[in-house]
């Protein structure tokens, strides 16, 4: 059963013909790069490496029907057996080949649960949208509500925003907790860390908001001018907020803010050489305490804005005459990490982070409204430990996200969605793993990437793979595929883009030094190449689009940032340049993103001493003209 639900603009396009004029792009016409044979790898003959899990329902000979699909069990199939045994009613995972018409044989089947337990329980936000006896729908999720087993928080109503931890039931899922997160109509509560300023019995001020507290209000802790506190808030019409938990912590906040400034990074500090097409490197801050994660983005109004992550807090500037001018005074947004950073369909700044709040961590996300950074909302809401958020605004005008999570007692993918009220969210059927990627196509479907384990029989711990899927027009999550697909070698660290021919084009890192790159969509996804072996440790490769079919891609190497550019589909990328480079110092955390009108810049951390670090930009000017094609009638 798949959970979550959105209306899709288009279906995708059949894309197993005449791939060459599949990718050729607005740049001009050519003829597909390459091996020729490297690219029909994946004909209708042949199969793609996959895998999913379910229940198993039914053994045949020779067939097992796992969910609702068959898969062909022979003797090349090896069923490991140490947490149950296989036989209907257990929960197993399968690793196997499937072809374009849907055939699936099992090369691996591990049991992960026995017959008689549950499937895996699930935690996830949605909208209830009807309540039939003990059957709730959710978003569109069915589950079963039982007075004797189903612990509820507070008096759901249909248009309600409910948080559910339930349980597989195959078909429906049983209920074992559900709680209100917000009326229909209320807002979501914001929850942030920030100072004390002033204090009386029935009102704060906290970082220059107003707090009032009500009979309902919960404190901890003993309140005082200058400690810090963990809020969870309603924003009130007034632009006070009422407090429902205000949590005092023992250290100043201000102590963990390190000062940030803005300085020149001369030329004669890269090791790029004149030819170089990169602009020397430009100060976004410096003088940083830990300073990690940049984020980049740039509005319509060709106004730069950065937001990175220094001693657990976040802070923000912006560059209001890119390329080369000097950059704002950094200012404090939030406490927080791995920020990521995009504009949505209206020109405005979106941004998500994790954080831990109350001993747990979550996603959290903010948007820039004249000028001023809106407090956080959270927006994963689980029990267990939430990271790496990736972030997209969707063509339908609301956001979507991804990022990992740890409440099922493994590493799984979730999947958010805001449709500028709420945020909803659950987690991504077959993504088991860690690291995801996200982006969406022009035809509205989302292509989700990730990095998950895949065993072999000679190696049952198995080598990360990076795996692929798809939301489709159907409202379903398609079959994940191995698109790395080398069993012997650790796939890590996955970047994707979405060319304007609708192709996903990765890359990741491969064995510690290889940077590779892949591009593909639906079932055509040719064997992965090289883009560079680096002669040390390679990380981070990040890619971006220009022109809707250009391919920029960086990276990091240790003490190097180094980047390539390329049409889509190279048969052999070209040599890399060098971006910038320390004699002594780290430079790491690479970011790489687009500019309006043309041309791509690359954002880094270089890091001179243990707790001294900068946040720096270098700009490449587009060196590709954009051509026009005409139409031509001909006349006999």
């Amino acid at each position: 059963m798949v959970v979550g639900f959105r209306p899709k603009l288009g279906s995708l396009t059949a894309i197993a013909g005449a791939i060459a004029l599949a990718i050729a792009i607005l740049l001009g016409a050519r003829a597909v790069p390459g091996d020729a044979a490297a690219l029909t790898r994946t004909q209708a003959s042949e199969a793609v490496p996959t895998r999913f899990e379910g229940f198993l329902k039914a053994q045949g000979a020779g067939k097992w029907l796992v969910g609702e699909t068959s898969v062909l069990v022979d003797e090349r199939t090896t069923v490991l057996e140490k947490r149950g045994r296989a036989e209907p009613g257990a929960w197993v995972i399968v690793w196997g080949t499937r072809d374009e018409q849907g055939g699936l044989r099992g090369d691996l089947i591990q049991v992960d649960r026995p017959a008689g337990r549950t499937g895996p329980v699930i935690q996830f936000s949605g909208v209830l949208r009807k309540q039939v006896g003990p059957w709730w729908v959710i978003d569109d999720v069915l589950v079963q509500v039982l007075d004797d087993i189903t612990q509820i928080t507070g008096a759901p109503r249909i248009g309600d925003l409910l948080w559910v931890v339930a349980e597989n039931q195959d078909t429906s899922y049983r209920g074992l907790a559900i709680e209100v997160l917000a009326g229909a109509s209320d807002v979501q509560p914001v929850e942030f860390e920030g100072t004390i300023e002033a204090l009386s019995p029935d009102e704060w001020r906290v970082d220059g908001y107003r707090l009032i507290f009500t009979s309902s209000s919960v404190v901890s802790g003993e309140p005082a001018i200058g400690a810090s506190v963990e809020v969870r808030a309603l924003p009130d019409a007034d632009d006070t907020l009422t407090v429902i938990l205000a949590r005092v912590l023992d250290q100043d906040a201000t102590a963990a803010l390190s000062a940030a400034s803005v300085a020149t990074y001369s030329a004669s500090d890269t090791t790029a050489d004149d030819s170089s097409p990169w602009s020397a490197p430009i100060a976004i801050a410096t003088n940083l305490n830990h300073a990690a994660r940049p984020a980049l983005a740039y509005t319509p109004d060709h106004v730069a804005h950065a937001l990175w992550e220094t001693n657990g807090q976040l802070f923000y500037a912006q560059q209001q005459q890119p390329p080369d001018a000097a950059w704002s005074t950094p200012v404090r947004v939030a406490a927080g990490k791995s920020p990521v950073l995009k504009v949505d369909g209206d020109g405005r700044l979106q941004a998500l982070f994790s954080n831990q709040f109350l001993g747990g961590y979550n996603i959290y996300h903010v948007s820039y409204r004249a000028g001023v950074w809106t407090l956080p909302v959270n927006v994963s809401n689980t029990s267990g430990a939430s990271y790496k958020p990736a972030l997209v605004a969707n063509a339908e005008g609301g956001l979507d996200a991804a990022w990992m999570d740890n409440s099922p007692g493994y590493w799984t993918i979730y999947l958010g969605e805001w449709d500028g009220a709420f945020w909803t969210n659950y987690p991504v059927p077959n993504a088991r793993g860690q690291a995801p990627a996200l982006a969406q196509a022009s035809d509205g479907n989302l292509l989700l990437a990730w990095q998950e384990r895949a065993p072999t029989l000679d190696n049952p711990t198995g080598a990360y793979a990076i795996y692929l899927s798809e939301l489709a027009e159907t409202n379903r999550w398609s079959m994940p595929i191995n698109v790395s697909d080398r069993p012997e070698s650790d796939a890590e660290g996955a970047d994707m883009a979405v060319t304007d021919d609708g192709f996903a084009q990765l890359v990741w890192i491969e064995n510690g030094q290889e940077v590779r790159y892949c591009f593909g969509r639906g079932f055509y996804w040719p064997p992965a190449v090289t883009v560079v072996r680096a002669p040390v440790a390679a990380r981070g490769p990040r890619i971006a689009i220009e022109h809707g079919a250009v391919l920029h891609v960086a990276w990091d190497e240790g003490n190097l940032v180094r980047a390539v550019s390329s049409t889509p589909a190279p048969g052999q990328w070209p040599k890399p340049t060098i971006v910038a480079g320390l004699d002594n110092g780290t430079l790491r955390d690479v970011l790489l993103t687009s500019m309006p009108g043309g041309g791509v810049a690359v954002e880094w951390v270089e890091v001179s001493q243990p707790d001294q670090a900068g946040i720096y930009a270098s700009w490449q000017a587009s060196r590709f003209s954009q051509r026009y094609w005409l139409p031509i009638a001909l006349h006999s």
